[in-house]
This record gives C-alpha cells, structure tokens and sequence, in this order.
C-alpha cells in the first residue's frame, strides 16, 4: 500500500498551493529516497504527483526534510541521480522520481544510544562527497542545522561533539 492515500496526495498539492510562505518544506519520517535503504520508497511516487500537481498551480517545494534512516545524507537532486544512473545500467530501485524531484535531507541520527551497523555501499561511496551538488552521506550520529534567507538557504550537517561534516547551500525555487 501507498504511504499516501489519493485523499492525502490531494491534500498535500492543495496545502502547498495555498501556502503564501517563501520556502515550502515538506517534512516526512521515511525519506522518500535514501542512499542507506528502500524504507520509504512507496512514498515516492504519490510525494511526486503531489508535487507535481502543486508545482503546476505554481508552488514548488524547495526541500523534502526526513529522518528515520539513522544517516546525515544530501541528495540535491534524486530523481536526476537515479535517471543517470539508470541511463549507465546501475541499480537505482524500485521507484526512481521524477528529474525534477527537490532535494532531499535526511537528519535521523540524532541518537548515540543506536549503534551503526553495516553502511550501504551507496552511503559509503558518497561520504566522501562534493559540495551542494553532489550526493553525501554519512552513518553516524549528529544533525542538520539549516539557516533559510529570501532567496537561498544553508545547511549544515554537524556531528557529535559539534564537529562540522558537511555544509550545503541551495536557492528557493522561482
């Protein structure tokens, strides 16, 4: 079953088409693409026709913020990720979203009492990433603190004991 229900989907598109806010943020538990696990992969294709209803009315979300996966990970543009990686024959999963698909953030690893186990090879292959543009990740405890201006915004992806990991900036969809 869908994690979004066609009522839900509907309302989602009808909440970001009201919304007079600058940035629009959508917040879900299960990330709806992650480079440590498939776990919130059946919320990607209703998330999508949501956003995609919402950005014809002309209300693009600039972000989708999740947790869960007990990573920090940046994936700036998923959908256009996994088409590439589609186009050169790799394995992208059961739902790849659409190219123009917002970044996503994922913040679950805000508990030293959970242990890492075993890194995908996906995550472990973007630790070491680049800047705003390129897929990150790590497997281990900290946060994502994210500063959002008029136009642009900055988030900074902090690990225990406040040592810095990663930093991204990304502008606000016209």
């Amino acid at each position: 079953a869908a994690a979004l229900a066609a009522g839900d989907v509907a309302a989602l598109a009808a909440s970001l088409l009201s919304s007079k806010a600058e940035w629009r943020i959508v917040l879900c538990h299960h990330p709806p693409a992650s480079l440590a696990s498939t776990r919130g992969a059946d919320l990607a294709p209703p998330l999508a026709e949501a956003l995609a209803a919402a950005a014809a009315g002309g209300a693009r979300v600039a972000l989708i913020a999740s947790g869960h996966d007990h990573t920090l990970q940046w994936l700036p543009a998923p959908g256009a990720a996994a088409a590439a990686a589609a186009a050169a024959g790799k394995e992208v999963g059961p739902s790849p979203l659409p190219p123009d698909f917002p970044p996503i953030l994922i913040s679950g690893a805000g508990s030293e009492s959970w242990k890492a186990g075993k890194a995908s090879k996906a995550l472990k292959a973007a630790g070491g990433g680049g800047g705003s543009g390129s897929p990150w990740g790590v497997q281990e405890s900290g946060f994502a603190d994210c500063v959002f201006g008029r136009a642009a915004a900055a988030c900074d992806f902090v690990g225990v004991g406040g040592r810095a990991l990663h930093s991204v900036q990304f502008g606000r969809p016209g």
